[in-house]
């Protein structure tokens, strides 16, 4: 998975900068990880999909190594980083979102984890209104942001990510 061992060697000449997610939890509502730098220090915690056969919108990406590129997010309006070379693949960057209903493939960040309140009819009676607990992430805007200054304007790195 990722791309291939010689693009690999001939890229990661040009950085030293590594970037994993060691994914920690497997729920029903989604992958929960830890993003950890170079120096294996924690940047923020990450959100993915449950892994659904590579999926395009519906699923975390496989285990491996990818390279990340500088991008500008017309829909986020934000920049990030873009993960590439993702066997059957495109557009799948790091972005800020809250629960796996955010994600749409992509990477969330946030600064821990968490669960929060969501309310739903369980029966076509208005009146009946139940709440239920959602995993999730918090601060994913201020995550995003400790990650772009975690960069320090590189326009690439490598990501890999693991159990």
């Amino acid at each position: 998975m990722g791309f291939s061992p010689p693009l690999f060697a001939l890229y990661h000449r040009r950085t030293n900068k590594v970037l994993t997610i060691k994914r920690v939890c497997n729920t029903p509502q989604g992958i929960f990880g830890v993003l950890l730098g170079n120096d294996s220090l924690p940047i923020c915690v990450t959100l993915e999909n449950t892994w659904r056969d590579n999926a395009i919108n519906i699923s975390c990406i496989p285990f491996g190594r990818y390279i990340c590129y500088k991008h500008l997010s017309h829909k986020f309006k934000i920049e990030t980083y873009k993960v590439n070379q993702v066997p059957n693949r495109t557009h799948i960057i790091f972005h800020p979102g809250n629960t796996a209903r955010d994600t749409l493939g992509c990477i969330l960040l946030g600064t821990s984890f968490t669960e929060f309140n969501t309310a739903f009819e369980d029966s076509p009676v208005a009146e009946r209104i139940t709440t239920a607990l959602i995993p999730g992430i918090s601060e994913s805007v201020l995550a995003h942001k400790r990650f772009m200054e975690s960069t320090d304007g590189l326009e690439s790195f490598i990501l890999e990510i693991r159990e």
